[in-house]
C-alpha cells in the first residue's frame, strides 16, 4: 500500500511538474475484435497508400483468431481473407519476395497446435507458400533483416526449442545453423546497433526458468555473442531507436527480471558497444509490449508502453514524453491493459501517431481500442516532408561499388536522427538489386519504420555482375514521412576484379584477424595510394604506397569489418581485415 500512496504522490508531481501537460487522443468506436495475448503489424498491404493491419490473439478464455482488415479512408474494415488462428506469437510484414509488396508471417500457438506459415501477397491476396522454416508455437518471436547486404529479406525466429536464422536464397529460406538457445517468452529484432553497416540481432526471453538478453554481432555474415550486460528479460518486449538523435540507436527493455519484479530501462547507446542505464523514472513493466515513435511531432522519439506493474498492483498503457532526454508520463488517457500490444499507426494520415490498444484490462477483460491523436493533426504542428539527398556518387571497384549521399535535413528531426530509403535496379526505375519496401507510385513507406539503410550516408554492394545498374534513394524522418526519391543515376560494373579473402593470391594480409599490428603483401607494385575504410565507406586512413609492404595499425580501431582500397592507375583492388 506505502507503494502505491508512493506511486500516486510521485505522479501528480510530475503532472504538476508538467504543468498539467497531456497528450489528447479521443477513443474511437472500431468494429476490431477485442484480444488478449494478442500480437499487431501494421502496413500498407495493398499498396494504397495508408496502413493497414494484422491482429491476432485470444478472442476469448478457449479459442484464438487471427484477422486482415484494410484501411478504407480511414476505417479498418475486415478482410474476407481467411487466416490460422494464432495467439502468444507474431505476426510481421516483410517483403520477403522483394515484388514490391509487403508479404506475411504468422507464428504462434493455433487452436489445436503451434504453427508457423509465410503468406505471399499476390495483388493483395494472400497465399500460403511451403517454406523450410520450422513450426515454432506459442511465446514466439519473428523478424525480418537483411543480414548479409544481399537486398533481399533474411529472417529470425526465437521460441521455446530452438532459435533460428533463415537466409533468403532467392525466396527460399535456408537454416544457417547458426547456434543459439531457444528462448520461452520471446522478443527478438534486428538493429545495427555498432553502426558497421550490417544487421546486428537482438533476443529476449526466458532460458529455463530465468530471463535473458542477448545480443549477436554480425560478423560478415557470423553470428558472434557479445556482453553488454543489458537487464535480463522475458514476458515483455525490446525495441531500439535514436531518442537522443546523435545517430546510433539507443535501447527501450520491458518485461520480468530474474525476481519476477518488472522492469522499463532506457540505455543510450555511446558507441564502442557502450551503453548507459538512463536510470528513467518510470514504471518496470511485465507482460509488456514497448515501441519508440515522435508521438508529439517534435522531432525526438517518445516510448509507448503497456503492460502491469506488479509492484504497485496497476496496469499501465501510456506514452512516455521525451523531453531532451528525460522521460515522464503524457498522462493521455488510455485504457490501461497488459498481455497484448500498444503500437501506435498513422491510420488517418493526417501527419501525427495515433494509437491502438490491444489486451486485458485489471479485471481481464478483453480490450482493443484505436486513439485519435488530436494534439498535432495538421493544425497546430504540421510535419513536413523531409528533404532529398543531395550530393549523391557512385565509385565502383571491380564487382564491388560504394554508394554515398549527403545528409538531408527536416523540419523538426535532427540531420544526425533522419534516415535513408535505397532502390537498387539493374534495369532504370528497377529495384531487382534492393528493394525499398515503399509505394511505387507515392513513396510512401509500406510499414513505419525507418529507411532500409538506416542512418548512413553511405552503402556498399558487393558480389554484382558486369553491366549498369540504376540507383535513387529518400529521406525518412523520425515520423517515417518521406521524401520524393532523388533523380536516378547510374554506375557501371565492368569487371569482377575484387579479391577474395579467402582465396587472394595477388593480396595477402597477416594476421587476419588482426589486434593492433598487420602486414599487407601485393605482388606488383602498380599502386599509388592506400587507404582504409569502415564497410559504410567512412575514411579511416590514407598514405602514399612506398613498397610492395606495407604495415598497417589497427590499434585504436573498433571491432569490426574494414576494408584496404589499393588505387592505381589502371586498377583498384580491395581487401577485407578483421579488427578484433
Amino acid at each position: 500500500m506505502k507503494k502505491v500512496l508512493q506511486l500516486i504522490l510521485t505522479s501528480l508531481l510530475v503532472f504538476a511538474f508538467m504543468g498539467g501537460y497531456t497528450q489528447n487522443y479521443t477513443n474511437l468506436s472500431v468494429d476490431i475484435p477485442s484480444m488478449t495475448r494478442s500480437d499487431i503489424a501494421t502496413g500498407d498491404y495493398d499498396n494504397d497508400g495508408d496502413l493497414d493491419m494484422v491482429i491476432g490473439g485470444m478472442i476469448d478464455n478457449y479459442d484464438a483468431a487471427t484477422y486482415l482488415f484494410e484501411n478504407q479512408e480511414g476505417e479498418f474494415v475486415q478482410s474476407e481473407q481467411e487466416f490460422p488462428s494464432i495467439s502468444d506469437g507474431d505476426a510481421v510484414f516483410g517483403d520477403y519476395d522483394a515484388d514490391g509488396d509487403l508479404d506475411l508471417l504468422l507464428t504462434g500457438n493455433g487452436n489445436s497446435e503451434p504453427f508457423t506459415g509465410l503468406y505471399e501477397n499476390e495483388d493483395g491476396i494472400f497465399s500460403e507458400v511451403e517454406t523450410n522454416i520450422e513450426s515454432m508455437g506459442g511465446n514466439t518471436s519473428a523478424a525480418f533483416g537483411d543480414y548479409d547486404r544481399d537486398g533481399d529479406l533474411d529472417l529470425a525466429v526465437v521460441g521455446f526449442d530452438q532459435s533460428y536464422i533463415y537466409n533468403n536464397d532467392d525466396g527460399t529460406f535456408v537454416d544457417t545453423q547458426t547456434e543459439m538457445p531457444g528462448l520461452d517468452y520471446a522478443a527478438t529484432e534486428w538493429v545495427d546497433f555498432d553502426n558497421d553497416g550490417d544487421l546486428d540481432l537482438m533476443m529476449a526471453g526466458e532460458d529455463g526458468s530465468m530471463p535473458n538478453t542477448l545480443v549477436y554481432e554480425n560478423v560478415e555474415g557470423q553470428f558472434e555473442e557479445l556482453d553488454l550486460a543489458f537487464q535480463d528479460i522475458m514476458s515483455g518486449d525490446i525495441d531500439w531507436g535514436d531518442y537522443d538523435n546523435d545517430g546510433d540507436m539507443d535501447l527501450a527493455v520491458v518485461g520480468y527480471d530474474q525476481y519476477l519484479e518488472g522492469q522499463t530501462v532506457i540505455y543510450r547507446n555511446d558507441g564502442n558497444n557502450t551503453f548507459k542505464n538512463i536510470g528513467a523514472a518510470v514504471l518496470g513493466l511485465s507482460n509488456s509490449s514497448a515501441e519508440w515513435g515522435d508521438a508529439d511531432n517534435d522531432g525526438d522519439l517518445d516510448l509507448l508502453v503497456s503492460g502491469s506493474c506488479d509492484d504497485c498492483s496497476v496496469l499501465l498503457t501510456t506514452v512516455l514524453k521525451n523531453d531532451e532526454g528525460v522521460f515522464s508520463d503524457s498522462f493521455p488517457g488510455f485504457e490501461n491493459t497488459e498481455r497484448g500490444e500498444a503500437r501506435f499507426v498513422d491510420y488517418d494520415n493526417d501527419g501525427d501517431s495515433d494509437v491502438l490498444v490491444a489486451g486485458q484490462d485489471i479485471g481481464g477483460t478483453l480490450v482493443t481500442n484505436l486513439y485519435r491523436n488530436n494534439d498535432h493533426d495538421n493544425q497546430y504542428h504540421t510535419n513536413a516532408a523531409p528533404d532529398q539527398p543531395a550530393g549523391l556518387s557512385a565509385s565502383p571497384a571491380g564487382d564491388e561499388v560504394m554508394l554515398s549521399w549527403n545528409a538531408a535535413s527536416d523540419d523538426y528531426t535532427p540531420v544526425s536522427s533522419l534516415s535513408y530509403n535505397l532502390r537498387v535496379g539493374s534495369t532504370s526505375g528497377g529495384s531487382e538489386v534492393i528493394v525499398p519496401m515503399c509505394n511505387p507510385s507515392t513513396g510512401s513507406l509500406l510499414k513505419p519504420r525507418m529507411g532500409n539503410v538506416n542512418q548512413a550516408l553511405t552503402w556498399r554492394l558487393e558480389d554484382l555482375q558486369p553491366g549498369t545498374y540504376y540507383w535513387s534513394i529518400q529521406t525518412v524522418d523520425n515520423m517515417y514521412h518521406t521524401s520524393d526519391f532523388t533523380t536516378e543515376q547510374s554506375f557501371t560494373i565492368t569487371s569482377t576484379q575484387v579479391e577474395n579473402p579467402a582465396s587472394s593470391k595477388t593480396i595477402s594480409v597477416y594476421p587476419n584477424p588482426v589486434k593492433g599490428q598487420a602486414t599487407l603483401v601485393f605482388e606488383k607494385q602498380k599502386y599509388h595510394t592506400l587507404k582504409i575504410l569502415d564497410v559504410n565507406g567512412k575514411v579511416y586512413h590514407t598514405k602514399t604506397i612506398t613498397s610492395r609492404k606495407e604495415h598497417l595499425d589497427f590499434s585504436g580501431y573498433s571491432k569490426g569489418v574494414y576494408v584496404v582500397r589499393l588505387i592505381g592507375e589502371t586498377e583498384n583492388r580491395l581487401k577485407k581485415i578483421l579488427v578484433r
